[in-house]
């Protein structure tokens, strides 16, 4: 529109000094084109001043544009950075839901290893239960045992001494002596009767009950 008005006031200028007729050179004439030349300069004035304040709002809007468009720039950086954020988050979120997956499975692994563990715990308890019953019924077997051991034992050594009393009194006698005292060995020979009080005496060393060595 500017331009358009910058090309027609100087045609117009044009167009009045060509129309006025050479003999005709009246000073209404002038003063018409004097008014039309002083309106053409306002309209001109006008038309400039309007263009500055286009050309300054024009040169606001660039302005305004560069910022907006830096702006942009750094919301577009800033929002890349959130994404990156975002999908580390995201990935270590799947991360941490597969640990836990991971530890749920386990934990119920476990209680179920714990529950068997307890069953096993509460068999072993029993068997210990009745092993130590069958140990205390032993143990009293065995001092009773142990009692008729010493009771034999004792028994056993009064008879060899006993045995060794009776040998003994019968070693070192002859046939005479035997016969003195009206033995039942009369019809024995010396040495028969010696030969008998050995074997007498190796059947009772022989019998006795010796403690088996530690």
């Amino acid at each position: 529109m500017l331009a358009i008005r910058h090309r027609t006031i100087p045609a117009l200028c044009l167009a009045l000094l060509l129309a006025a007729p050479a003999a005709a050179q009246e000073e209404s004439d002038v003063g018409r084109l004097r008014e039309a030349l002083r309106r053409a300069t306002v309209d001109l004035r006008t038309a400039q001043n309007q263009a500055t304040a286009l050309q300054s709002q024009l040169s606001q809007a660039q302005q305004t544009i560069a910022t907006r468009d830096a702006e942009a720039k750094q919301l577009r950086t800033q929002i890349g950075q959130l994404q990156g954020r975002l999908d580390a988050a995201t990935e270590k979120a799947d991360g941490l839901q597969a640990e836990l997956d991971t530890a749920a499975a386990t934990l119920e692994t476990t209680r179920g290893e714990l529950d068997q563990t307890r069953r096993s715990l509460g068999r072993t308890q029993g068997q210990l239960r009745d092993t130590e019953g069958r140990r205390a019924t032993a143990q009293a077997g065995l001092e009773q045992t142990s009692g008729f051991l010493k009771a034999c034992e004792a028994a056993n050594d009064q008879l060899y001494k006993v045995g060794r009393e009776v040998l003994a009194a019968y070693d070192g006698k002859d046939l005479g002596d035997v016969l003195a005292q009206n033995e039942p060995f009369t019809q024995l020979k010396s040495v028969e009767m010696e030969n008998i009080i050995q074997d007498l005496q190796d059947k009772l060393t022989d019998a006795r009950y010796r403690k088996p060595a530690k």
